[in-house]
C-alpha cells in the first residue's frame, strides 16, 4: 500500500542502517505475547517491571497478560538476543525509533512515554460508535492507517515516534518516517475515534480474505463457477454477500448458503413469492434459524423443478 507525501516517507534500509539506528538510541520493538511466549521474559529482561512494558493496563493487564503487546528497548548490546527470539516469523511485531527530542530522555522515561502512547491507541471506535482493540504492534495495521491519514491524524499516530520499522526475519527493513511534525488537535481520549477512511483501511485486508474464501468455495462446490472468469465470480460474490448482509445474514455459514441459493436458483430468488414470507420471519422459530428454514424451502423448490 502506498503512503501519501509530503508528510510520510517509506524507504528500504539494510541491516547496517538498522544497526546505525540502534547506535543512535531511542529504538524499541513492540510484539504480542499471544504470538510468541518469549515476549514477556524479553520485555522483563530489558525493560524492567512487566507492568511498565505491557501495553494493556488495569484489569485487562491482569486478565490478558499472556496476549498483550509489550514494548522492549533494543540497542546494540541486546539486539542479537532479541532478534534470535522474536524475529522467527513474518508479522512478529514492529520496530521503531523515537523522535530526536525524545532521545535526550532517560531510557526509562523513553519507555514510559512510548507505552503511554500505545495505550492511548489500544482501543478504537469506528464512525458507527462501537469499540474494538487495535493491534498497534502490527506493521500492516499501522501502515494501512497511515496510508489514509491526514497530516494531523498521522502526527497523532506517531506521537513520540519518528519512524516505524518493519524488520523481516530475512533481514529486509522498511522504514516509514514522519517527515513533517506539527501540532495536532486529535483527542487522546479512549476509545480513539477513527475516520471513515481509516476504518475502511483496517477492514479492507479482512474483507479481501473473506471474499477469497467465498469465491474459492463457489469454484469448488458449484459447477457453474468452476471455470468462470475471475471478474464475473468476484462481482457475483460481492453483490450477493452484500445482499445476504442486508437481509440480516452475517455469519459465514449463512452467507455461504445464501451464495449457494443465488447460484443454484437465481440471483433474484429473494423476490420469489416463496422466499418473501420467510425473509420477514423472526430469526428463530423452535430450533431452526431463519436461514435453516429458507434453505430447506429452497431445496424443496429445486426438488420440485
Amino acid at each position: 500500500m502506498s503512503v501519501s507525501p509530503p508528510f510520510l516517507a517509506l524507504v528500504e534500509e539494510d541491516d547496517a542502517a538498522w544497526q546505525a539506528r540502534l547506535a543512535q538510541g531511542g529504538c524499541f520493538v513492540i510484539a504480542e505475547a499471544a504470538l510468541n511466549d518469549a515476549v514477556p521474559w524479553l520485555s522483563e529482561r530489558w525493560g524492567g517491571n512487566l507492568d511498565q512494558t505491557r501495553v494493556y493496563w488495569g484489569a485487562a493487564s491482569r486478565e490478558h497478560a499472556s496476549i498483550s503487546p509489550y514494548c522492549i528497548p533494543v540497542h546494540s548490546a541486546n539486539w542479537t538476543q532479541v532478534r534470535e527470539h522474536l524475529l522467527v516469523q513474518d508479522g512478529w511485531g514492529m520496530g521503531m525509533q523515537l523522535a530526536w527530542f525524545m532521545r535526550t530522555y532517560a531510557p526509562r522515561d523513553q519507555l514510559m512515554a512510548l507505552v503511554k502512547h500505545f495505550r492511548q491507541w489500544s482501543l478504537i471506535s469506528p464512525p458507527s460508535g462501537e469499540s474494538a482493540i487495535l493491534r498497534i504492534g502490527d506493521w500492516q495495521v499501522v501502515k494501512a492507517l497511515l496510508a489514509v491519514s491526514t497530516a494531523q491524524e498521522a502526527n497523532a499516530l506517531y506521537g513520540p515516534v519518528a519512524s516505524y520499522c518493519d524488520i523481516a526475519p530475512s533481514g529486509r527493513v522498511q522504514i516509514l518516517t514522519l517527515t513533517a511534525r506539527a501540532p495536532h488537535s486529535v483527542p487522546n481520549s479512549l476509545p480513539r475515534q477513527l475516520s471513515t477512511a481509516q476504518w475502511h483501511a483496517l477492514l479492507e485486508p479482512a474483507q479481501r480474505q473473506e471474499l477469497a474464501r467465498y469465491t474459492a468455495h463457489l469454484r469448488t462446490y458449484h459447477t457453474r463457477w468452476k471455470d468462470a472468469p475471475e471478474d464475473a465470480l468476484l462481482d457475483f460474490t460481492r453483490r450477493h454477500m452484500a445482499q445476504a448482509q442486508q437481509n440480516g445474514f452475517n455469519n459465514d455459514r449463512d452467507i455461504v448458503r445464501w451464495l449457494a441459493l443465488a447460484t443454484e436458483l437465481a440471483p433474484d430468488f429473494p423476490q420469489q413469492p416463496w422466499a418473501q414470507p420467510l425473509l420477514s420471519q423472526p430469526e428463530n422459530i423452535g430450533i431452526k434459524s431463519r436461514m435453516d428454514r429458507l434453505y430447506q424451502v429452497a431445496i424443496d423448490q429445486l426438488d420440485d423443478a
